[in-house]
């Protein structure tokens, strides 16, 4: 599967970085650098939930996240 970081993130917009007009949006941070995509949409409510969403633990995975036991950048991993 082929895919890049903007399927999944919205632009951050505003000279103040607040998302605005946007959906409901989602940072999935890695806890010891803080990077990481902000989901969109329907993406973005099913992590509210406190569920990855398969796609985006599958993208995470393939661009080198570490997701199990916890969530690391590629930076941290």
């Amino acid at each position: 599967m082929r895919c890049t970081v903007a399927e999944w993130a919205v632009d951050e917009g505003g000279s103040d970085g607040v998302l605005e007009g946007a959906p409901p949006a989602f940072d999935v941070a890695c806890p010891v650098c803080g990077d990481g995509p902000i989901l969109a949409a329907t993406f973005a409510q099913t992590a509210r939930g406190g569920i990855l969403p398969d796609p985006v633990h599958q993208w995470l995975t393939v661009s080198g996240w570490t997701v199990v036991p916890e969530l690391r950048c590629p930076d941290q991993t």
